[in-house]
């Protein structure tokens, strides 16, 4: 499969916009490097080496959106081939040098239309991404994106907002006179949409339990999530 980068819509949401500029890029990037974020990085990484060692090896893991590619080396581990997407120019081409040395492809396109045909990865790894999303409507798109595109595994990570998140969100709402969002979806209730995408739950792995609780799930996806 050989991938051509193309140009992402021009309509961005308002958390992949925050990542258009360099410098807001390289912030994310380097904010993983030290203190306890770096903690962080070194737990997300065992707990997704753990999950990937529970499912079969496939030939194409797409890591969407893939930031900077913080963690896409490791699906190198499960995975022959490695897909970096995401809606920001400027994050790929951080993630180039990140991930450089692998066999990977980079491509520019968005969650919630992915410019791959049905089946044509093994694995769907999703990160830091769906905590990010308040409305159910999306959250679904972008869920049966990920069961069209996958033949095998879909891999999301689940973080609960923090105070802080949600009385930002509360006073964006409040401001801009706009109706309330519907507000992020729990474990159980992400998990609930990934079943109606047409997602099978297969087991959880946490991140950590305490101060905040995150998670990576691990789905199959059903034989029927793509309509004849």
């Amino acid at each position: 499969m050989t991938i051509r980068e193309k140009t992402a819509p021009s309509s961005l949401d308002p958390f992949s916009e925050r990542f258009l500029s360099r410098e807001r890029a390289e912030t994310y990037r380097d904010r993983f490097a030290r203190g306890r974020r770096a903690r962080i990085d070194r737990l997300e990484r065992a707990a997704l080496r753990q999950l990937l060692s529970s499912i079969d090896r496939v030939s194409v893991a797409l890591d969407i959106p893939c930031g900077t590619g913080r963690l896409s080396s490791l699906l190198g581990e499960a995975a022959d081939r490695i897909l970096l997407c995401d809606a920001s120019e400027t994050m790929l081409d951080l993630a180039r040098q990140h991930v450089s040395g692998l066999d990977a492809e980079y491509l520019q396109t968005r969650c919630e239309s992915i410019d791959l045909p049905d089946k044509s990865v093994g694995l769907v790894f999703c990160h830091r991404f769906l905590h990010h999303v308040d409305e159910r409507v999306r959250r679904l798109q972008v869920l049966r994106e990920f069961a069209r595109v996958s033949s095998q595994y879909v891999v999301l990570n689940h973080y609960p907002s923090g105070i802080r998140t949600r009385t930002k969100r509360l006073l964006r709402t409040l401001i801009r006179g706009v109706r309330a969002p519907d507000g992020i979806a729990s474990a159980s209730q992400l998990t609930l949409e990934a079943q109606e995408a047409g997602l099978r739950w297969l087991g959880t792995v946490h991140i950590r339990r305490f101060p905040i609780r995150g998670c990576f799930l691990l789905f199959l996806v059903s034989q029927r999530s793509v309509a004849p």
